[in-house]
């Protein structure tokens, strides 16, 4: 058995660059550098030269010989997507482009209403799902996706969707209690008189009852009462606290 006095030590000074090592302890570990990995295409698509500054680079492009002198990532990638005449197709593959492109019934569906809600609450004209770039654009995102006709998307599939909106509403409506209704008249730009009714909920929810084309209607006071005690009565008159109207000689 070797004692203290067989082993070798080194007690000279080690250089700042080296770490001294005694018997029996574990070599020192390198540490990891920080920051961001660099882009995938310095490696790919560019010839990279020396180092200007950080995340700057002398560079080459692979395609076109285009040389940056100090370029970053974000240079390279504008250049690859707007700029460089002879860059290759690169196909980005997607998992959900490995389904199946015929879709099932369900998802069809669901997509038709995602469609309907998206054209409601952004105001987009339906001719739009008719556009061929537009078409285009849904074909991308789904191939297997058909969209519906202008007069499908803006009748059956609308009238279905107002119909599961309408009964989430009943249905929160009929646990709710201390209502109040709210209604308004105003002439449109096309001379018709439009009138909308709101249901306010003790939490500040504020639902659209209805929207009615009374033009054709005198608008009498009792006409007007009769019709607020339509709404009321189908809601339920003891849900209600309130009711609000304009300031109109009629109400």
């Amino acid at each position: 058995m070797s004692t203290p006095e067989d082993q070798d030590f080194d007690f000279s000074i080690p250089s700042p660059a080296l770490t001294p090592i005694t018997p029996g302890s574990p070599a020192p570990k390198e540490k990891k550098k920080g920051g961001q990995p660099k882009s995938l295409v310095w490696g790919t698509h560019v010839i990279q030269g020396r180092k200007v500054s950080e995340d700057h680079y002398e560079a080459t492009c692979s395609y076109c010989s285009y040389f940056w002198k100090k370029g970053s990532s974000q240079d390279l990638e504008g250049h690859f997507a707007n700029v460089c005449p002879k860059v290759p197709d690169i196909q980005t593959k997607i998992s959900e482009f490995n389904e199946s492109t015929k879709l099932s019934e369900d998802r069809v569906h669901e997509i038709d209403r995602t469609c309907v809600k998206a054209f409601v609450v952004c105001g987009i004209p339906w001719n739009v799902i008719e556009n061929l770039f537009f078409i285009e654009l849904l074909k991308t995102l789904r191939p297997g996706y058909t969209p519906p006709s202008k007069d499908v998307l803006s009748g059956k599939l609308l009238s279905q969707e107002t119909a599961v909106i309408n009964q989430r509403v009943i249905k929160e409506l009929k646990n709710a209690e201390n209502l109040t209704m709210s209604c308004d008249g105003w002439t449109n730009s096309a001379n018709e008189s439009i009138w909308n009714f709101l249901i306010h909920t003790s939490d500040h929810e504020e639902y659209l009852w209805c929207l009615k084309d009374l033009s054709s209607e005198s608008h009498t006071g009792e006409f007007l009462a009769k019709t607020i005690e339509e709404i009321i009565e189908k809601i339920g008159p003891e849900k209600f606290s309130a009711l609000i109207t304009d300031s109109g000689a009629n109400i």
